[in-house]
């Protein structure tokens, strides 16, 4: 369910790039600001999205993230929902709206340090007859 959100996510962005990019900026001296401005960040979520893909492929990675995809698939969907809506704002800027960029960069951060230490309880190593606390730790 997580990946088929993040497949919106990207295709939604893409379209509203295009949309901005033939309707708002046709006609305007933008040039390739306004490519960059309309595809930076839909580049940036599938680049998100290829390591949600590849990762579990990686034989040495196998093990750890058959265990953890839970929560990397929120944190990386968390990721980009903050992208997307970066893209919205710049875009809904480029399209003539007066949103300050600014205030939406410490909301996005905590969200994604809210939902990161959220998470990071659930990679807890769990503890069994064989490994004893100090085997755990990294100090040997």
């Amino acid at each position: 369910m997580r990946q088929q959100l993040m497949a919106i996510l990207i295709g939604a962005s893409f379209i509203w790039g295009v949309y901005v990019y033939l309707f708002q900026l046709a006609g305007t001296e933008a040039g390739f600001y306004g490519v960059v401005t309309a595809f930076l960040h839909p580049f940036i979520m599938v680049l998100l999205w290829i390591n949600v893909l590849i990762l579990p492929r990686i034989e040495t990675l196998k093990p750890f993230y058959e265990r953890y995809k839970k929560g990397m698939e929120n944190i990386f969907l968390c990721v980009l929902s903050v992208v997307f809506s970066i893209h919205g704002v710049i875009l809904l800027n480029v399209s003539g709206y007066d949103l300050n960029l600014l205030l939406l960069v410490p909301l996005s951060v905590g969200i994604v340090t809210m939902t990161a230490a959220n998470t990071l309880p659930k990679f807890v190593v769990p503890i069994t007859d064989e490994s004893s606390l100090s085997s755990l730790s990294s100090k040997r």
